[in-house]
């Protein structure tokens, strides 16, 4: 699902579909294909789809703002050593089916990056999205447009869709591309992209070939009281093969087992991993910066400070050196930007770099991938969610909430793991605070 915006264009890039020949098919074998379908990725590597019970790893992604796949199979009928060993700029496809007529299925095509054999016949494979022209060197300027109003120009010159919660950006400017990457020149234009001290930007192209490009503030002050949601009973049909009608719920996703059998069970996450990268990120940027440069065209030097965003919520727990605020003022950094010639540059170039990319820092102090054993295709990356954590010592009657970490969180990145003849949604959710519990409630 591509991010919800109130400015978006569609896309021009749709991949053929992958032929699966079953005409010569038992209907065994037909019905036990569909059957699985929605259950595994179907991966077509050169035009050879890879059997279900030869596919050991899969793994898609978001890196670097860009789709991204790894996978490994067994090729036990030696296709690739019999005429499909990868040339140059070999085609991988791969097919998530939704078994949704609300959630549109993935199908995205992959450059492959490298294949490595471990054994004979077992292979690994790591791929990129198909996208020729972000891989091209350009030599290219926007004269007098917004970042807002290049990204949009690039995404309708390669065919891609547009999505953006933004009306307009800050930053008019002669934007230069002098022999950069479209791939790379997209994050140049995001990263000194400028809307207002309370805002900060990011982007990425998604698995429907979808460039996002997103206010990050404004989705986290968003209120999502009244956000909903498709329950999938895809699994459910699957096995009894009568095809129910869709019923919309309150969004949320909980650890809470009651969930796992109910009809909503694309809502339940079946375990989950915690990173706290907040001291080791707070070491190496402090808590405030201190940026100073000299303007060469006004002849002056110029000191500014930044400090991160944080929410107005009376009960979060912001991570600045909780309870020692001697640290919080000794711990800052400064740097020093050099000469800076401003006369072709938006009037807060240099700031806005260091605001992007620091408040997006502050998101990774606390990530948690939470894995789905029902994947929630409702679910896209930079979405805003309430998450709901129980403690595993709870029982049916008394349900114990995990108050410090039951809270709203922003959505960072979506995968799809295939591992160990189980599939799963990764749902990568980053937040910059924790909730207070009771007791920190009433003091």
């Amino acid at each position: 699902m591509a991010f919800t915006s109130i400015n978006e264009r569609k896309k021009e890039i749709y991949p053929l579909p992958i032929q699966v020949p079953l005409e010569k098919a038992t209907k065994q074998s037909r019905d036990e294909f569909k059957q699985h379908q929605g259950f595994i990725p179907l991966v077509d590597y050169n035009g050879y789809q890879i059997p279900y019970e030869s596919l050991t790893y899969f793994l898609l992604t978001i890196k670097d703002g860009l789709p991204q796949l790894k996978c490994s199979f067994i090729d036990s009928f030696n296709y690739i050593k019999q005429g499909a060993f990868p040339l140059d700029n070999t085609k991988i496809k791969i097919f998530i089916n939704t078994r949704s007529d609300i959630n549109k299925p993935i199908l995205i095509q992959f450059k492959l990056i490298s294949l490595k054999s471990q054994k004979i016949q077992n292979y690994d494979i790591v791929a990129t999205i198909d996208l020729d022209n972000i891989y091209t060197i350009k030599y290219e300027s926007y004269p007098k447009l917004t970042s807002f109003e290049v990204l949009k120009k690039i995404s309708s010159n390669i065919g891609l869709g547009f999505n953006s919660n933004i009306n307009s950006t800050n930053d008019k400017m002669n934007w230069l591309n002098y022999g950069r990457k479209l791939y790379q020149f997209l994050r140049y234009v995001v990263n000194n992209s400028y809307i207002s001290d309370k805002d900060f930007t990011s982007y990425y192209i998604d698995y429907y070939y979808n460039l996002n490009y997103v206010n990050i503030e404004e989705e986290l002050k968003r209120d999502i009281s009244n956000d909903e949601c498709v329950v999938d009973n895809f699994y459910n049909e699957a096995l009894d093969g009568q095809k129910k009608e869709p019923k919309k719920v309150k969004l949320h996703l909980t650890t809470d087992q009651a969930q796992a059998t109910s009809l909503d069970s694309n809502l339940y996450i079946e375990k989950f991993e915690i990173i706290q990268n907040s001291t080791k990120i707070s070491l190496q940027e402090g808590y405030l910066k201190t940026i100073f440069y000299y303007d060469t065209e006004n002849k002056e030097k110029l000191i500014f400070d930044l400090d991160t965003l944080t929410s107005d919520s009376k009960n979060a727990i912001t991570m600045k050196s909780v309870g020692d605020d001697n640290f919080f003022k000794a711990n800052f950094s400064q740097e020093y930007m050099g000469k800076i010639d401003r006369d072709n540059v938006h009037q807060n170039y240099n700031y806005s770099d260091f605001q992007n990319n620091r408040n997006l820092q502050e998101l990774d102090k606390i990530k948690i991938n939470v894995y789905l054993p029902r994947p929630n295709f409702n679910l896209y990356v930079f979405q805003k969610i309430f998450v709901i954590f129980v403690n595993s010592d709870q029982t049916p009657v008394n349900i114990i909430i995990n108050h410090r970490l039951t809270g709203e969180y922003l959505i960072s990145n979506i995968s799809y793991e295939y591992s160990q003849r189980t599939f799963y949604q990764i749902v990568t959710l980053s937040t910059r605070e924790l909730s207070a519990d009771d007791q920190e409630l009433k003091k």
